[in-house]
């Protein structure tokens, strides 16, 4: 049994190292498909926001050049009423200093809160004014805006489907970010000239006759005069202030036709801690012109947030933080979703120029498991669960197996010991009464009757040891009566009279009155009797009370029979077992006293082929009760024969 032993848990060793090297590999697996997952899910809300901000680039780029004026309406005229929510105003920040805005053009249609926004738009235009000098390039940074990423330097989960060679998503205003160079008629300059010099340049125009229409020029004297007069309530300079025309301007009516503008990319510029200029810068002969949007910087990062990711599932387990960073410090910084300690999965990124500025954060503490993972804990478990009760019914079976050839050779060398044990008897009161040695009648009689004791008794053993053998090979017939049990108590007490007072025991027999009839086999139960008998007389020799009570009563619709004794009684652990092939209680009382397994075994197989039931309790006090019940006749359909 050890060597089977030793050789089960080989065998689920060879089988568990296997099983645990794929489970770990396949959960390692799936975790780097869940990260992925998310680092997805986290790149689509960071395109997003990069998508808007560059919807909006891409439009503040396509505004012609004299979308700023307050007279313009034609292709790419800003329309404040349908501005993003996070801009404040448009304004344009001339040569000199001064600034333009669409806002002016109406400036008595003007509510208190929007005349208070020109108010702050000359506020950041000085402020600008003390910046522009010490502006970077906006061609000096790299750009490439994922450069430190590992995602686009190890793309293992994504090659399984695209081959990226070198590809960087970029968005598309990253890409083609240049200075461009634009022609512009006298009419587009007009629009862009600041309103001290617009009149007299557009004199000068006429005089060269660059605009033959009289409207025309009156229109533009007409707001000329009018933006004048209202950013001088402004403290812009008005046509009072005017100065001599540059030598640009006159240059400008060599080629009266067309004028060469230069235009850079958009980029950004930090006002104060909540507010930044999105402005182009315009190289026109020379002078610089710089147009654009001030944004709140709180309402861009509260709009980023709020549209892309404040009301999405994954706020439920992710924190998300936008940080925006200017003049080497954290100027302002908003977050939302769950609140990561530990941390598991972190993604960075800087958003594209010209927000470069900007960082987003995502980060997360526990990510959310795949469908996968719990289809695979489940056939994990069903196939750990499957292997573990495989492998311990295989070792109940081997061992039962063990055990019944153990019991088959104990039960060989019982039976042996048993049948050797009344030959051996039988063959001494042979001799002994052909040697002549009992001299008298009565002592001849005492051998005869104890020879017929012995010659019983072995009968009875053969007889149990083909009954058995019947069973077990399904050849045994029963030829089953209706009756009831008196005659079979009757003759199994005339049997076992002589063994009973010989051992020095009492049998007493308990019937009630008026027992339905029972189907079952006469002999059968007379046999199974004498069994149960002989096993008492057995263990019971040694007991101070040396008493059998064999009762018969109805129990319902069954008619029960037990017998008692008042011997040493079963283990508890062995009740069961009792009634299995050759088992015997190991135990000092079975080693001194003979038998062969089988007895008790029969007498379940044969209660069982009648219908029955067989068990066996342990009495309040000393002894056992063996407890057979039968069906009463024509209540349950009878059992087939064995």
């Amino acid at each position: 049994m050890k060597k089977l032993t030793a050789l089960l848990v080989l065998f689920s060793l060879a089988i568990s190292i296997p099983l645990v090297y794929l489970m770990l590999h396949t959960y390692r697996g799936i975790e780097q498909e869940e990260l992925a997952e998310l680092r997805y899910f986290a790149e689509t809300v960071f395109f997003l926001m990069e998508a808007e901000l560059g919807d909006l680039v891409a439009l503040e780029e396509s505004r012609p050049i004299e979308a700023y004026n307050a007279h313009y309406e034609g292709p790419g005229a800003i329309n404040h009423s349908m501005k993003p929510p996070y801009i404040l105003a448009y304004m344009q920040n001339n040569p000199d200093g001064s600034f333009q805005t669409p806002l002016a053009g109406m400036f008595d249609q003007l509510s208190d809160i929007q005349r208070a926004r020109i108010e702050k738009l000359k506020k950041f235009n000085d402020s600008f004014n003390r910046l522009r000098h010490a502006l970077p390039d906006p061609f000096d940074a790299p750009l490439d805006q994922h450069a430190g990423d590992e995602r686009y330097g190890r793309l293992a989960f994504a090659e399984k489907y695209l081959r990226h060679n070198g590809f960087r998503p970029d968005t598309l205003y990253e890409r083609d970010r240049k200075r461009r160079v634009e022609n512009l008629t006298p009419q587009q300059v007009l629009q862009v000239a600041q309103a001290d010099q617009r009149l007299m340049l557009a004199r000068l125009l006429e005089a060269r006759r660059v605009i033959k229409d009289s409207d025309i020029l009156r229109d533009i004297v007409a707001r000329t005069i009018e933006d004048s007069d209202e950013f001088a309530a402004f403290g812009s300079p008005g046509i009072e202030r005017f100065e001599p025309l540059h030598d640009f301007w006159l240059e400008l009516l060599e080629e009266p036709n067309e004028l060469l503008v230069e235009i850079d990319p958009l980029q950004t510029v930090l006002l104060d801690d909540n507010h930044l200029y999105l402005f182009r810068k315009i190289q026109l002969n020379n002078q610089l012109y710089c147009q654009g949007a001030v944004i709140r910087l709180y309402d861009l990062l509260a709009h980023l947030m709020r549209k892309y990711f404040a009301d999405q599932p994954m706020t439920r387990f992710t924190h998300l933080s936008l940080t925006a960073s200017g003049n080497e410090r954290i100027v302002k910084t908003l977050r939302a979703g769950t609140v990561s300690l530990n941390p598991v999965f972190a993604l960075q990124r800087p958003l594209p120029r010209p927000f470069s500025f900007l960082q987003a954060k995502l980060t997360c503490d526990t990510v959310p498991g795949s469908a996968a993972r719990t289809t695979l804990n489940r056939v994990m478990i069903l196939l750990a669960a499957t292997i573990l009760i495989g492998l311990l019914v295989i070792y109940k079976s081997v061992r039962a197996v063990v055990e019944l050839s153990e019991r088959r050779a104990g039960f060989v060398s019982a039976v042996t010991h048993e049948l050797k044990t009344p030959l051996s008897t039988i063959r001494m009161y042979i001799e002994m009464l052909e040697q002549g040695i009992a001299r008298s009648q009565d002592r001849e009689h005492e051998y005869y009757r104890i020879l017929g004791s012995e010659t019983s008794r072995l009968s009875r053993l053969i007889n149990n040891v083909l009954e058995f053998a019947r069973i077990e090979k399904r050849q045994r017939r029963l030829n089953r009566a209706r009756g009831t049990f008196d005659d079979v108590f009757q003759e199994t007490a005339a049997i076992m009279q002589t063994q009973i007072q010989k051992a020095g025991f009492v049998l007493r027999i308990e019937r009630e009155e008026n027992l339905p009839e029972c189907a079952y086999d006469r002999e059968a139960m007379i046999q199974i009797l004498i069994n149960l008998i002989e096993n008492s007389l057995k263990f019971g020799a040694r007991s101070p009370v040396k008493e059998l009570l064999l009762r018969c009563c109805r129990e319902g619709r069954r008619v029960r029979i037990s017998l008692s004794d008042s011997g040493p009684g079963i283990p508890r652990s062995a009740l069961k077992k009792i009634f299995e092939n050759f088992y015997r209680v190991d135990n000092d009382l079975t080693r001194t006293t003979g038998g062969t397994g089988i007895g008790l075994a029969l007498v379940k197989s044969l209660v069982t082929a009648m219908g029955g039931r067989v068990r066996a309790v342990n009495n309040d006090g000393p002894g056992c009760t063996i407890i057979i019940t039968m069906t009463v006749a024509g209540t349950n359909r009878e059992a087939a024969p064995a």
